[in-house]
C-alpha cells in the first residue's frame, strides 16, 4: 500500500524529485492543485499518481534534515451546491497538505498553511524532587506526521538553573505502566544529569521537540506561560542537601509529647494525633534546622486508621509541596472530612500518597480547598482511593484547588476532582481509574472510566483557564448516558491542536448521543490542528467537523488515520443546501487521512461522493462497512452498545478482523494502552489495540 515516504536526506537546496504530471500549481490552503486538463476520475488505490514533496524535518539526533514525501492525487474537486454533480475544470485534492515552506519541483506552492505543532503532556507533576541528582521527565506526545514507530523523531530534554543548562536527546519511545488502570503509555523519556546545576535550586525542565515534518517546538517558547494546566514548564527540585523533616500521625499520637525530626524511627517513635499540628510542627523544625520557613519538603506518615480532616492552610510552602502519605495498606490509612465544610484549609502545594479519601458527611460539604484563584496552586494525589462512603457524589467535596494532578488512583468518586461550576479546577490524569476525566480535564492518559462525564474543551471562565492544545491518549473511556457523549469539543482548535490518540471510547447504553462530537452540529468555529491517530469509538456514531451553518473564518481540518468508528458523519454545503458551507472541505475530502475503518459507513448510508456523510472520497487504504453489510472488527468481548451493553470491552481484534492495516513505516507510536507493539512492517491494525 502506498502513501507517505520515509526517505530522509540532509537539508539542501531543493532540486531532487522528478518532474510532475499534470499539477502546475498548490492553492492557498494547502489541500487541492490545479491541473491542466485532468482526467474525469483518479484511481488513487490502482493506478496512483504522485506529488515528490520536499519537506523540511528533523532526524533521530534532531538536526534539521529535508524529507521527501510523496503525495497521491485523489479526486476531482466539485462544484459547490447546488452545482455539486459537476466538477471543477482543474482542481484536485491531495492525500495531504502542502505547506507553506514545502518544496514540489515544476509546481507553483501558493500553499500558506503553516507546518503542524506537536501536541504533548508531562507524565511528571509539576513541583517534583529529583534525588541523586538526576531526574526523568516523561513527555507523551502526538503530531500529524508521526511514523516510523513514534509520533516525533526526537525530543530534546533540557534542564537549566538559570545559569547552567544540561540536556539530552531521546529518540526512542519508552513505556509506562499505571497498576490503577491497567493501561500503558508510550511516551519520550529523558534521564537528565542534574550534577552541574546549583544544589537544592529550583531548576526548569524544558522541551524541543522535533518532529519528523516541521518546525521544532520548545515548550517554554511554543506552549502556555508558567504555571499553567495545559503544556507549560516543569519546575524540579535538585535536592542535594535539602533535607527531609518527618512527622508521623497516630489516632493515637499526642500533639504536645509528639516530635519532627530527620530520622523517621525518631518521629515515628513520639507520633502527632493530627495532620494539622503535624504540619505546623514541621514547618517550626524546618525554621529552626533546615534555613527555610515552611513546610517544604516534609513528609506526614499517617499510621493505619480513620483521620480526620481539620484545617493546616496558615502553613506555609515553598519549593516543594508538603507531602502525606500511608505507612501502612491504602484501605486502612482512611483520611475523611470532618463532616463540615473547611474551605480555604489546606496549603497552596500539597501532595498526598497511599491514602483512602474517605467522604464521611451525609450532607454536602468541601473537604479539601486551597482557595486557589488561579493555576499557581497545586494538589498531587498519587496512588489514593476515592470512597464516597456510600453517600453519593458532590463535586464541590473537591473544591478550589488550581491545578490537580491524579497519578494512578482509582475509587467510585474520583469526579469530586472532574467538575464542579468555574472554580479554579484544572485536571489532569494519569493511569487513573474510576470516575476520573470530566469537566475540568485538561490532558489525561492512560486512564480508566468507563463512567466518564466527557472529556470537553474547558473555556476561560472565571478562574479556569481556557483548555488549549489538550491530550487524551491511550485511555479506555465510556459511558452508558442517553444525553451526553465521551468525547465533545465545541470550541475553536487553534494552532497549539487537539490530540486524541490510542483511546477506546465506548458507549455502552443508548445510541442517541454520538460517542465523539466536535465541532459539530451548527459549529462555525476552526479546527487548525486536530489530531486523531489510532482509536476506536464503539456503541455510537462519530460526527466530526461540519459545516451545516454560518461563516468558517478558517478551515476546518485535521488529521484522522488508523481509527475505528461505528460510523462517522460529516456534513457540509448539500446538507444544508448552501453553496457557501464549503469551510469543512478538507475534512470532507479527507485530506491528511489514512486507512481508517467504519463499521456501518455513516448515519446517512455508506459509500462517498458529493455531500455524502462519509464524506466526498475515500483516504487511502480505508475500509468501510454499511448497516446492511457491517465492517467484522471480530472484536475479543464487545460490550459497547452494540454487543452487551455491559462496558468495559475487550476491544482487540481476533483472527477474521475486516480492519485495514498501518502501512509498513507509518506506525505512530510504539504500543498500544496494552503495551502491545505497534508493528511498522505493515503488519499493524487500525485502532486502538494490536491483536494478540
Amino acid at each position: 500500500m502506498l502513501g507517505l515516504g520515509l526517505s530522509i536526506e540532509p537539508r539542501r537546496a531543493s532540486g531532487a524529485g522528478g518532474p510532475v504530471t499534470g499539477v502546475t500549481a498548490i492553492g492557498a490552503e494547502g489541500w487541492r492543485g490545479t491541473y491542466a486538463s485532468p482526467p474525469e476520475a483518479f484511481d488513487p488505490e490502482g493506478a496512483p499518481e504522485f506529488l515528490s514533496v520536499q519537506r523540511n524535518g528533523f532526524d533521530a539526533s534532531g538536526s534539521a534534515v529535508t524529507v521527501n514525501d510523496p503525495l497521491t492525487i485523489m479526486a476531482r474537486v466539485r462544484q459547490p451546491y447546488p452545482d455539486q454533480a459537476s466538477l471543477t475544470p482543474d482542481e484536485v485534492a491531495l492525500s495531504h497538505f502542502v505547506y507553506a515552506d514545502d518544496t514540489i519541483v515544476g509546481v507553483s506552492n501558493q500553499s500558506a498553511r503553516a507546518y503542524p505543532k506537536p501536541v504533548a503532556m508531562w507524565l511528571n507533576h509539576d513541583r517534583d524532587r529529583a534525588t541523586g541528582q538526576s531526574f526523568t521527565a516523561r513527555l507523551a506526545v502526538a503530531h500529524a506526521h508521526a511514523r516510523a514507530g513514534r509520533p516525533v523523531a526526537a525530543v530534546r530534554f533540557t534542564a537549566s538553573d538559570g545559569t547552567t543548562t544540561v540536556e539530552t536527546v531521546v529518540s526512542t519511545m519508552s513505556v509506562v505502566s499505571y497498576a490503577a488502570s491497567g493501561l500503558s503509555v508510550p511516551h519520550f523519556a529523558g534521564t537528565l544529569d542534574l550534577s552541574a546545576l546549583a544544589d537544592d535550586a529550583l531548576v526548569t525542565v524544558d522541551a524541543v521537540i522535533h518532529p519528523w515534518v516541521g518546525d521544532a517546538f520548545t515548550v517554554s517558547a511554543d506552549a502556555d506561560a508558567y504555571p499553567s494546566p495545559n503544556l507549560t514548564v516543569l519546575k524540579v527540585l535538585n535536592d542535594v542537601a535539602y533535607g527531609t523533616a518527618y512527622a508521623y500521625v497516630d489516632v493515637a499520637g499526642d500533639d504536645g509529647t509528639a516530635v519532627v525530626s530527620e530520622t523517621p524511627a525518631t518521629a515515628q517513635a513520639s507520633p502527632y494525633a493530627t495532620i494539622a499540628a503535624a504540619a505546623s510542627a514541621i514547618q517550626a523544625y524546618n525554621a529552626a534546622n533546615l534555613g527555610r520557613d515552611d513546610a517544604s519538603g516534609g513528609v506526614i506518615r499517617l499510621e493505619e486508621g480513620t483521620h480526620t480532616h481539620s484545617s493546616y492552610s496558615s502553613v506555609a510552602v515553598g519549593d516543594i509541596p508538603l507531602l502525606i502519605e500511608a505507612v501502612g495498606s491504602r484501605a486502612a490509612t482512611i483520611y475523611q472530612d470532618a463532616g463540615t465544610s473547611t474551605s480555604n484549609s489546606i496549603p497552596d502545594l500539597l501532595k498526598i500518597r497511599g491514602v483512602t479519601l474517605k467522604r464521611n458527611a451525609s450532607s454536602d460539604v468541601i473537604f479539601l480547598d486551597n482557595g486557589a484563584g488561579d493555576a499557581a496552586h497545586l494538589l498531587v494525589l498519587e496512588a489514593c482511593t476515592f470512597d464516597d462512603g456510600g453517600h453519593g457524589g458532590y463535586a464541590a467535596w473537591f473544591y478550589r484547588l488550581g491545578r490537580v494532578v491524579l497519578i494512578g488512583c482509582d475509587g467510585d468518586r474520583i469526579k469530586h476532582t472532574a467538575s464542579f461550576g468555574t472554580a479554579a479546577k484544572m485536571v489532569v490524569a494519569l493511569g487513573s481509574a474510576g470516575e476520573c476525566v470530566g469537566a475540568t480535564t485538561y490532558a489525561a492518559a492512560g486512564c480508566l472510566d468507563l463512567n466518564t462525564t466527557g472529556y470537553t474543551d474547558s473555556s476561560k471562565t472565571d478562574d479556569r483557564v481556557a483548555l488549549v492544545g489538550g491530550f487524551l491518549g491511550f485511555s479506555h473511556l465510556g459511558t452508558a448516558s442517553t444525553s451526553s457523549g465521551i468525547v465533545g469539543m465545541g470550541l475553536p482548535i487553534g494552532p497549539r491542536g487537539l490530540a486524541l490518540v490510542g483511546n477506546v471510547i465506548e458507549h455502552h447504553g443508548s445510541t442517541t448521543p454520538a460517542a465523539v462530537s466536535i465541532l459539530a452540529d451548527n459549529n462555525t468555529d476552526p479546527a487548525e490542528n486536530l489530531i486523531a491517530i489510532c482509536n476506536t469509538v464503539v456503541g455510537s456514531r462519530s460526527n466530526l467537523l461540519y459545516q451545516d451553518s454560518g461563516t468558517v473564518a478558517v478551515a476546518k481540518s485535521g488529521v484522522f488515520r488508523f481509527n475505528v468508528d461505528r460510523a462517522r458523519n460529516v456534513k457540509t454545503d448539500v446538507f444544508a443546501g448552501d453553496g457557501a458551507l464549503v469551510g469543512n472541505w478538507p475534512h470532507a475530502f479527507h485530506v491528511g487521512d489514512r486507512a481508517n475503518a467504519t463499521l456501518l459507513g455513516s448515519s446517512s448510508g455508506s459509500g462517498y461522493g458529493a455531500g455524502a456523510w462519509l464524506g466526498e472520497v475515500a483516504a487511502l487504504g480505508n475500509a468501510d462497512g454499511s448497516g446492511a453489510a457491517p465492517l467484522d472488527p471480530d472484536w475479543a468481548d464487545d460490550r459497547s452498545n452494540d454487543g452487551t451493553g455491559a462496558g468495559g470491552g475487550d476491544y482487540t481484534p481476533g483472527a477474521a478482523s475486516a480492519l485495514p492495516p498501518i502501512p509498513a513505516g507509518l506506525a505512530p507510536h510504539a504500543v498500544d494502552q496494552k503495551g502491545r507493539a505497534v508493528a511498522d512492517d505493515g503488519t499493524g491494525v487500525a485502532g486502538a489495540l494490536m491483536p494478540l
